[in-house]
């Protein structure tokens, strides 16, 4: 796991606000940074990486690699678990491996098949740039998912490239405008990775599933895209569907072991951290592993009960991480990473995430397994629950309706997470909230909640467009600001091809969502568990403690103030804003949702704290 900076330029570079921007990205990166430059086809080229050490901890697995026959160059950021099945298919070649690392592995896959092929046969997380001496060519990529950033901005013929956004628009030494469907998106729907655009117009992100070229023998700067992975709206049948499951995520957990640091493992309560915890404990009954898992303040969230079921089940203990039990530290924590963090946060979660991760470093952790990703896959979420009724209703198949309703009344499976303001969005078109400002007046509205037209396709664009690389984004960020490697076994492709081509009923069936990974792994979990009724997403106790007269003249005292970059620019209007956050507060939150003030405070605090790249435009 480790940092990229990379440019290109038909003009010397001048390197200083490079080495601002490594300095800017060294969490991601501290255990070592080496840099490579290079003039070809009269083009000066500067290749720069950050290495946390996880594969082969030798000076030898350094960065940027060169393979000294050919003089091809690699700086990769990222993990191949099936390094060592693809080192196999080398041998032909009669290489003469310097290290044991994924990296070496990588380099000569991409020097002797190619980057197409190389991105295919890969099993893994990865952003990466490849310079091919022979054919004259830089290639990047981004993992099919998401999981590793990398961004790009090309100007007066120069191409900056730098895994996180602050970092590049840094090594640039420019300030930029915002984008306003960026922002549009963050505040209507809290997504962020929608496209290749960015919070900052003019800088793109790579998009993930994707392989760009970039042909040094052209005298401009042209990125050629094409597409590597891309997952079929098609049912499919399996014989042995139970078996085969099991089989490749035993797999995929097995290769996400593979690493030359101790690995921890998220454990929650919840039915994905618990599979993983046990199919770890399955591989090796005597593997060294640390858990952590989160212990809320709030009865209604705390998942102590049933992290205690796993830890007995299974003869471990887990490291207790409680949460800050003051909202004011949650506050001290957003001003803390927004200075930091590419983009503002979407709820107080992400500050739990981060407060984790905290721990974790302290206690010597580089590599922790994550349950995120399993939601989207086997339809976890209740939001695939009201598509798949609607479609029922619309093929006027009435009696499967309501039989499929009736059976989840009476598992009670959804009356904590049922939201009808949630499911009125899969109905009809959400209504636009009456506080925006001027700054979106030209912006094209779009709802989420109106793409995907049936169960699978909906699965297809949350995993390629909307939730999973938001998700990755969020981790990503809030993981690599400690320095530690986040892997999710759920997001192995294998398993999400199989995943989403399976008939709905495989995944909602019998008033249970994620019905085909419950009786897969029931006889691995104790039941309570593997059948649990009551399981959100994790959530924390901010949502209790916002709304009370303290915090609401804290935030009008120190947010929704005549200083307030949010009302300044137009992007909220403060008079409505403020009429409604009264009202809402008044009626203890019932029209204005505490995620939404969240998201209001975090983008003004993001704000704020990143004047120096920002330029702002008059919006009247």
């Amino acid at each position: 796991m480790c940092g990229i900076i990379f440019q290109i330029s038909d003009k010397k570079i001048n390197t200083e606000n490079l080495k601002k921007a490594e300095t800017f990205q060294k969490h991601r990166g501290p255990d070592f940074l080496g840099s490579k430059n290079i003039i070809a086809e009269e083009k000066n080229l500067y290749f720069s990486h950050q290495r946390l050490s996880i594969l082969d901890l030798s000076s030898a697995a350094n960065q940027p690699m060169i393979d000294d026959e050919s003089g091809s160059l690699l700086i990769f950021n990222g993990e191949v678990y099936n390094y060592l099945e693809l080192k196999k298919d080398l041998n032909k070649f009669q290489i003469n491996f310097k290290t044991t690392s994924d990296t070496e592995v990588l380099l000569y896959y991409l020097i002797f098949f190619g980057p197409e092929l190389t991105c295919k046969k890969i099993n893994g997380m990865w952003s990466f740039v490849f310079y091919d001496v022979k054919k004259k060519k830089i290639f990047f990529s981004r993992d099919r998912c998401g999981e590793k950033p990398l961004y790009y901005y090309i100007h007066n013929n120069n191409l900056i490239v730098a895994s996180e956004l602050k970092t590049l628009a840094i090594a640039s030494g420019k300030k930029f405008n915002l984008n306003k469907k960026f922002i549009y998106n963050f505040l209507e729907n809290s997504m962020i990775d929608l496209d290749d655009n960015c919070i900052l117009n003019g800088i793109k992100q790579f998009k993930q599933g994707f392989i760009y070229s970039l042909d040094l023998k052209n005298d401009k700067i042209i990125l050629d895209e094409s597409l590597f992975w891309n997952l079929e709206n098609k049912e499919k049948d399996f014989p042995n569907l139970e078996n085969l499951i099991y089989d490749r995520f035993f797999e995929s957990v097995k290769i996400r072991l593979r690493s030359d640091v101790k690995v921890g493992i998220m454990l929650s309560g919840g039915l994905d951290s618990s599979i993983i915890t046990s199919v770890v404990k399955k591989i090796d009954k005597n593997y060294n592993f640390q858990l952590l898992s989160f212990v809320n303040n709030s009865k209604k969230y705390d998942e102590s009960k049933f992290i205690e079921i796993i830890e007995k089940h299974l003869n471990v203990k887990s490291l207790k991480v409680k949460l800050p039990d003051n909202v004011d530290q949650y506050f001290e924590l957003l001003k803390e990473l927004s200075k930091k963090i590419d983009t503002p946060l979407p709820g107080a979660s992400n500050l739990a995430h981060y407060y984790l991760m905290q721990v974790a470093r302290k206690n010597n952790l580089k590599v922790i397994l994550s349950g995120q990703g399993a939601d989207e896959s086997v339809c976890g979420y209740n939001k695939y629950l009201y598509i798949y009724l609607i479609n029922l209703l619309k093929k006027k198949k009435i009696f499967k309706f309501f039989h499929t309703a009736f059976l989840f009344l009476k598992n009670k499976t959804i009356f904590l997470q049922f939201d009808i303001n949630e499911a009125k969005r899969y109905l009809s078109k959400k209504k636009k909230e009456s506080y925006y400002g001027s700054f979106f007046k030209d912006v094209k509205k779009t709802s989420i909640y109106s793409v995907g037209q049936n169960v699978r396709s909906r699965q297809i664009d949350d995993v390629k467009k909307f939730s999973i690389p938001s998700i990755c984004h969020y981790e990503d960020r809030l993981s690599m600001l400690n320095s530690i490697e986040v892997r999710y076994p759920f997001l192995d492709n294998n398993l999400i091809e199989l995943f989403i081509s399976l008939n709905d009923e495989k995944k909602i069936y019998r008033g249970w969502t994620k019905y085909i990974l419950r009786k897969t792994f029931e006889k691995l979990l104790p039941k309570e568990i593997t059948w649990r009724k009551d399981k959100n997403g994790f959530s924390t106790d901010f949502e209790e403690k916002i709304n009370n007269q303290y915090y609401y003249e804290y935030l009008n005292k120190y947010y929704f103030n005549d200083n307030a970059v949010i009302f300044n620019e137009k992007i909220i209007n403060k008079e409505n804003f403020l009429n409604i956050f009264k009202k809402s507060y008044k009626s203890n939150n019932k029209r204005l949702s505490s995620k939404k003030i969240f998201s209001i405070i975090s983008l003004e605090e993001w704000l704020k704290s990143n004047e120096s790249i920002l330029s702002y435009t008059s919006y009247e």
